[in-house]
């Protein structure tokens, strides 16, 4: 992509709100619409392929293409954590094995690029978003876990991994080294995924499922208006990132 956030403060207030937004929209998509959670992907997808093609293709340099992707990508983990339950595949068995799966495909990333992160930006590419995805994934199983499998209802679990998320940004605040760790920083993606995923949940069985993608949308267009809607500090150009790499 051409323009993408810097990771910063703003950009996790944002990815936080994109998680409960995302996910609502994944169940808007497969409840009120009547799409169930797989005839929607295509769907998904080629809301995906239209952001990623106008990005790539048109002038504009903006963040804002970027916002686009992560609430699509996050809605289709949605809808793919939620087969996992239609195959009444146990939580114990695809918790585990969607994390194992997160581990492997950072550790390639990894692997193949020593520069994915550098200077406060990682990478935006294909291997990017599949690493999304199964974050988000591994995000929708362990909210759905804690507040369904474990039974402390969406309130409480999302109360405690956002708990679990405060004690992640302080270990990283203090140790200054950790905010440039790859696996850090999908760590942290997959604790606000899970997060995201029970507060969308009591949101969605508090407000209503339309009213709660509704508020969680409202918000996140407005946060995201507010600090993405132009060229500034928190953004970083395609040729700044290729210069880093390089």
């Amino acid at each position: 992509m051409k323009c993408v956030p810097k990771i910063d403060h703003k950009y996790w207030i944002a990815i936080c709100v994109a998680s409960v937004f995302g996910a609502n929209t994944g169940d808007y998509l497969a409840d009120a619409l009547n799409l169930g959670h797989l005839n929607g992907l295509p769907v998904l997808a080629a809301a995906l392929a239209a952001i990623l093609l106008a990005e790539a293709f048109t002038k504009a340099s903006s963040a804002l293409f970027y916002w686009a992707a992560i609430i699509i990508v996050r809605a289709a983990a949605t809808n793919i954590g939620d087969v996992f339950h239609d195959w009444k595949i146990p939580f114990n068995t695809s918790v585990p094995a969607v994390f194992v799966v997160l581990l492997i495909a950072v550790a390639i990333w990894k692997l193949a690029r020593k520069d994915a992160m550098s200077n406060g930006s990682i990478q935006v590419g294909a291997f990017y978003w599949v690493t999304m995805f199964i974050a988000g994934v591994l995000g929708t199983v362990v909210g759905d876990d804690m507040s369904f499998g474990l039974r402390f209802g969406p309130l409480h679990a999302a109360l405690i991994q956002y708990a679990v998320l405060a004690a992640v940004f302080l270990v990283g605040y203090q140790a200054k080294w950790l905010p440039g760790s790859l696996f850090y920083f999908w760590l942290t993606i997959a604790v606000v995924r899970s997060a995201g995923t029970s507060a969308g949940d009591y949101f969605a069985h508090t407000l209503g499922l339309g009213s709660s993608t509704l508020t969680s949308g409202t918000v996140f267009v407005v946060l995201v208006l507010l600090f993405y809607g132009r060229l500034n500090k928190h953004v970083v150009l395609k040729a700044q990132a290729v210069s880093n790499a390089s």
